[in-house]
């Protein structure tokens, strides 16, 4: 019987808690390593010889979606994914932040006027920035972005827009003002 291994890739990881949360999830009946460099096409190769999945971190999470042969929906909204799986057909990506994010926002929508468009300020648009802002968009949200590369957060912007989202990009001098407003 072959044991399935799993993994993290991203740069830096050392200080990673994945590995103990894997463990304590799965009870220990499956190797879980860091696979820690700063090159991504190097761990990518490494995963697809020796991981049957692996989870992704910054700063892959792009990279990692571009090179997936299977899309989830999820994935397809955040343009990034934190976790790659080799299935027959392929390698498969996922997003669970964007998931996560999702669902805690929806639980949080209860407390909320259902008519109401509620705002939700999002600082940095990396992978978990991008999953965070599709997350709010697709339940509805005005998704107000701001990164210290303002051109990531137009970006962002012109790319929920494009999904027929309400979003606006915003320069980190607005955060204060930003702040306030959002719910």
């Amino acid at each position: 019987m072959t044991i399935k291994r799993f993994g993290l890739i991203g740069h830096p990881i050392a200080h990673s808690l994945s590995p103990a949360l894997f463990k304590a999830g799965y009870d220990g009946r499956y190797p879980y390593e860091l696979i820690e460099t700063a090159d991504f096409e190097e761990a990518y190769e490494r995963c697809l010889e020796e991981y049957d999945g692996i989870n992704v971190t910054a700063p892959f999470k792009e990279d990692a979606y571009a090179k997936a042969d299977i899309v989830s929906e999820e994935c397809r909204l955040a343009k990034a994914t934190n976790l790659l799986v080799k299935t027959p057909e392929g390698v498969k990506a996922y997003n669970s932040d964007l998931l996560g994010v999702r669902l805690w926002l929806q639980e949080r929508r209860l407390f909320f006027n259902p008519d109401e468009t509620l705002t939700v300020l999002i600082v940095g648009c990396g992978g978990a920035g991008k999953a965070a802002a599709a997350a709010a968009a697709s339940i509805g949200m005005k998704t107000v972005l701001m990164n210290r590369n303002p051109e990531r957060a137009s970006k962002l912007g012109e790319d929920l827009r494009s999904m027929g989202f309400e979003a606006e990009d915003r320069p980190l001098a607005d955060f204060r003002a930003c702040f306030r407003e959002a719910d």
